[in-house]
């Protein structure tokens, strides 16, 4: 069974990323780390992020 870690914090959006995003400079984004490591706690994948929460609702559910 693999582990993982989502890592939640918030940034600002750059040069680069308001460009690329149509917002202004310094615009709070949420960014999102996620990390998978297998079994013996190696990692496998990795993946960022960054949300404009104005466009984009991010959601956890558990089933049991």
């Amino acid at each position: 069974m693999s582990n993982f870690e989502n890592k939640f914090t918030i940034s600002y959006a750059n040069k680069e990323f308001s460009e690329l995003l149509n917002i202004p400079s310094g615009t709070p984004l949420l960014e999102i780390t996620q990390t998978v490591s297998s079994p013996d706690n190696q990692v496998v994948y990795i993946n960022k992020q960054y949300i404009l929460t104005s466009k984009y609702v991010y959601a956890v559910r558990s089933y049991k």
